[in-house]
């Protein structure tokens, strides 16, 4: 399968925000394809006893939970964050069916990222999120971010990533689509990546073109993240002219890349 080749599936987002921590995608065929149906289902789930830190009881674990995300639904109600991750996943599916990979590739044009531009205070506490300790960088970041600060918003998320807490990277990666910034797509994949090869499972065909899918558009839209990380893709694959071009558009817009 090339690394583009993408499937003619309907994606389905099961997300339960309120009792549930798991997060689960399915995959069904196409009325089209019926005789080649195929199902891909990945499932993870981040409880507290998954990530709870060393000395950390399960109460202090929610309140500092609950202070990394509180500040998303001053924008975004809590009750419409599935209803986001599953709108975007659903046109992302629709993209899919109507992909022609090679003329996209052929086509890439570098842009800067179509985010907003962080307000001065906001680029103040985002730069002491940077350069903070381990323990004080995630409540910073949480701050800058409730500034409008779209990077620390995706810091955030990265670091609820490493911490495999999937529950609460979903509302702040909810708050980048609703803003309408492209990380919101490669941080989308970077959670459906992280779940469907959860525990060692392989993750499936399916899911690997759905991903790619979502970070090819942000690439597109000019997330350097995403670009670097195709960038590396393409270039194990032998793609040196689109992996250069990626890598060059990338580092224009993000030095530290």
């Amino acid at each position: 399968m090339t690394l583009f080749a993408m499937t003619r599936a309907v994606l389905v987002l099961g997300l339960s925000m309120a009792c549930a921590t798991a997060l689960t995608v399915h995959a069904a065929s196409s009325p089209a394809s019926v005789a080649s149906a195929s199902t891909a289902t990945a499932v993870a789930e981040s409880s507290p006893e998954d990530v709870l830190p060393e000395h950390e009881d399960v109460a202090t674990f929610y309140e500092r939970r609950a202070a990394l995300t509180q500040w998303v639904y001053d924008t975004v109600p809590e009750r419409e964050v599935h209803a986001i991750l599953k709108h975007a996943l659903t046109e992302q599916d629709r993209l899919n069916q109507t992909a022609d990979p090679a003329k996209d590739l052929a086509q890439f044009a570098c842009v800067a990222p179509n985010a907003p531009t962080p307000s001065a205070q906001a680029q103040v506490t985002f730069e002491r999120a940077a350069s903070s300790p381990d323990s004080e960088a995630s409540a910073l970041y949480a701050r800058a971010a409730a500034e409008g600060h779209w990077r620390a918003a995706a810091r955030l998320i990265s670091r609820m990533m490493d911490d495999e807490d999937w529950e609460a990277a979903q509302p702040v990666i909810a708050w980048l689509l609703h803003q309408k910034v492209p990380s919101g797509w490669n941080k989308l994949a970077d959670l459906l990546q992280a779940t469907s090869s959860y525990d060692g499972a392989s993750t499936s065909d399916l899911a690997n073109d759905f991903i790619l899918g979502l970070r090819w558009r942000a690439a597109q839209a000019g997330d350097p993240v995403a670009q670097i990380t195709l960038a590396r893709l393409f270039e194990k694959e032998g793609e040196a002219k689109i992996a250069a071009a990626l890598t060059t558009c990338a580092k224009q817009h993000n030095e530290g890349l």
